[in-house]
């Protein structure tokens, strides 16, 4: 007697000979019961055109006009089982905050339990059945530099906060994922960007995060207190502190370009065909391969990475801004502001455009949307670009809704899901966290973490640097009415368009053994500020560092974790007159005066 063969399909298991009606009948089920029910009508249509399709090949290869009677239903169960193989759980995405804990528990506990079990030396096959664990939510266990062995991920499967964000984030790819290829995302959809469930979840996570810090109390080595949600108010982390920062280092870059005659250009750079999962007015684009947002940026990043290559062997430097956006069907695309030498202007539009056009130059549409360009006014890149940096943080001063560049003649402005008012930036934000894409990149100026570390310092630390630590101080902090400059911090620094590393300032860290909640590893550890040009006992300015902590970063395996915060405002509220005598002594030491005015300063900074 013959062994019965089954095919699988997800959890279902069904013998290869079962009658197709039969095989269509339980997929059905099987489909409404283990995927999103938003996705069935969908789903319905691709099986009942699979149907269809299958019905006229057999009307047009058979002689006699008699369909074949298991065609039909053989078509549309394949469509159900294809999409079962591929997101069979992804109902996980209906879970909630603590279904989803509960979840992470269970398998955090498993993962102990497969430790304890082979606790006698059997070290790979502990790993083997890890891997499996993990790969069941979409995970993937990899050895690496920085996690050697099997110790250091058998700590993480142990642990329920890092199934947590495993979690979270395979249901939210894996839901998108699906949306995508069934086109529930889309301008005619009504789900711009991503999904409206994606868009909720980001929603009710930020809340969670939010009442959590507010409910936190840390405390740091010397006994003093602050609320968690305060510290981060005064840090990027508040949006518009966040944008203000941007806008200020826009401003500065187009205050060196017009001092230094260096001509604009604004660019909007798409991907080909293949990565647009919809058409501009709607429906499956039928050259689409697959590709999720995630493929589009590594493409334009690697056509960018082409461009610099030949910029760089061709001696041509650029300065300026790069602002990632999803179009509406969620295929990212740049807008990039650049600055170079005017006489470079032709080659540098020319060049980028042959790059983006080498592959599939020649489809439809691609010379006339992959890559434009046109030069700016002098004076007007902020006007250019505000509007990209806005309607990608929080919509501030941005007239009207999100216009798409292919769907011109809609705006999508906020919008109801329940009773959760949802701005265009939400979904741009919860976009670009799920499947993280990086949505601003400065272009060929000096490291904005070092001026960031300028504005921890207190003036009495800065006083004690080198002269260039003192000018890029001074550039980087607002002073009665004159507010920080970014354009006065990068001629500190010895101007743009250099290498990351020819730059006069860069960060200062030391190396320490730190404790996590997975062990002790060593990690470099931000301390202050180093003037690269000068040795010995200058080249290091150190910044305060206190060790904070508190009962939200309590574990319950180990002691509570202390992790590293600076308490940066005070000194912005105190007078400059210490460091600007600490500058005219430098200053005199290079016989440079004490004359401090732009006019006084032009021999500044000294070569």
């Amino acid at each position: 007697m013959r062994p019965v063969v089954f095919e699988k399909h997800g959890p279902v298991a069904l013998p290869f000979k079962v009658e197709p009606r039969l095989r269509l009948q339980i997929l059905a089920g099987a489909v409404r019961e283990l995927l999103p029910s938003e996705w069935l009508p969908a789903i319905g249509m691709r099986a009942r055109a699979a149907a269809a399709a299958a019905a006229a090949v057999d009307l047009a290869t058979i002689r006699t006009p008699r369909v074949q009677p298991f065609t039909r239903p053989r078509a549309a169960g394949d469509v159900m089982a294809c999409m079962l193989d591929k997101y069979t759980g992804v109902r996980a995405a209906d879970l909630g905050e603590e279904e989803i804990r509960a979840l992470a528990r269970k398998h955090a506990d498993t993962a102990r339990r497969l430790m304890a079990r082979n606790a006698g030396g059997g070290a790979w096959l502990t790993w083997q059945q890890l891997c499996e664990l993990v790969a069941e939510c979409g995970g993937k266990i990899t050895p690496s530099k920085k996690l050697p062995g099997l110790e250091d991920w058998a700590r993480r499967a142990c642990d329920a906060f890092w199934w947590r964000r495993q979690l979270r984030r395979w249901a939210t790819r894996s839901y998108e994922s699906g949306a995508y290829d069934l086109g529930l995302i889309g301008a005619r959809a009504g789900q711009w960007y991503c999904s409206n469930r994606a868009v909720v979840r980001r929603v009710q996570q930020v809340k969670a995060s939010v009442a959590m810090m507010k409910n936190t109390i840390i405390e740091n080595d010397s006994g003093q207190q602050l609320n968690l949600w305060e510290v981060a108010q005064r840090s990027v982390s508040n949006k518009a502190i966040r944008r203000g920062e941007l806008m200020t280092r826009v401003r500065g870059c187009e205050e060196w370009a017009l001092h230094s005659g260096l001509q604009g250009i604004f660019t909007t750079n798409t991907c080909p065909s293949r990565y647009h999962s919809q058409l501009k007015g709607g429906g499956k684009n039928p050259k689409w391969d697959g590709s999720l947002p995630d493929a589009g940026q590594a493409w334009l990043l690697e056509t960018w990475q082409k461009l610099r290559n030949k910029w760089s062997r061709d001696k041509v430097k650029v300065m300026g801004f790069r602002v990632a956006e999803p179009h509406h069907d969620g295929c990212p695309h740049w807008h990039m502001l650049l600055w170079c030498e005017p006489q470079h202007v032709e080659y540098v539009c020319e060049s980028m455009r042959a790059q983006w056009l080498k592959d599939c130059g020649d489809e439809p549409g691609a010379d006339k949307h992959r890559c434009k360009t046109m030069l700016m006014e002098a004076g007007g890149a902020t006007g250019y670009i505000a509007k990209y940096i806005a309607k990608n943080i929080d919509d501030v001063h941005v007239p009207g809704g999100h216009v798409d560049d292919e769907v011109p003649q809609q705006e999508l402005g906020a919008d109801l899901l329940g009773d959760l008012e949802i701005k265009p930036s939400m979904r741009v934000e919860t976009w670009a966290t799920a499947w993280r894409i990086r949505q601003f990149q400065p272009i060929g100026q000096p490291s904005v973490t070092v001026w960031r570390e300028l504005r921890r310092m207190s003036e009495e630390q800065a006083g004690a640097g080198s002269d260039t630590v003192i000018h890029a101080w001074l550039a980087a902090h607002r002073r009665g009415e004159q507010l920080a400059c970014w354009r006065k911090y990068m001629k500190a620094q010895g101007g743009p368009l250099q290498a990351r590393d020819d730059y006069r300032l860069g960060m200062f860290y030391i190396e320490r053994q730190c404790q996590g909640r997975y062990g002790k590893a060593a990690r470099k550890v931000a301390c202050g500020v180093s003037d690269r040009r000068v040795q010995g006992e200058m080249h290091a300015t150190l910044s305060t560092r206190r060790a904070w902590g508190g009962e939200g970063f309590a574990s319950r395996n180990a002691a509570p974790p202390w992790t590293r915060f600076n308490n940066c405002t005070a000194h912005n509220r105190r007078s400059v007159g210490a460091v600007v005598n600490q500058l005219a002594e430098v200053r005199a030491r290079h016989g440079l005066g004490r004359d401090f005015s732009e006019t006084g300063a032009a021999g500044w900074p000294p070569d």
